[in-house]
């Protein structure tokens, strides 16, 4: 059996770090931003994580691209 995949929505993830806890271990949370266009080539998110880093509070860690497919027998 074939199973395809259509892609259906595309997120950008910016992982922060926050601070330390009281154990003295680093803290982190991710800020998540969605309806990023499905067709969206890697560099251009990039680009805009880029962008986007440079107002945050916190200082970034790492950038996500997280793609959502629907999958369906083909």
């Amino acid at each position: 059996m074939a199973v395809g995949a259509t892609k259906v929505d595309t997120d950008l993830v910016i992982k922060v770090r926050t601070g330390t806890d009281a154990h003295g271990k680093e803290t982190y949370k991710n800020k998540r931003f969605s309806k990023i266009k499905v067709t969206a080539e890697d560099a251009a998110i990039f680009e805009v994580a880029k962008a986007i880093s440079e107002i945050l509070i916190f200082d970034p860690v790492d950038v996500k691209r997280v793609d959502s497919n629907i999958l369906m027998n083909e």
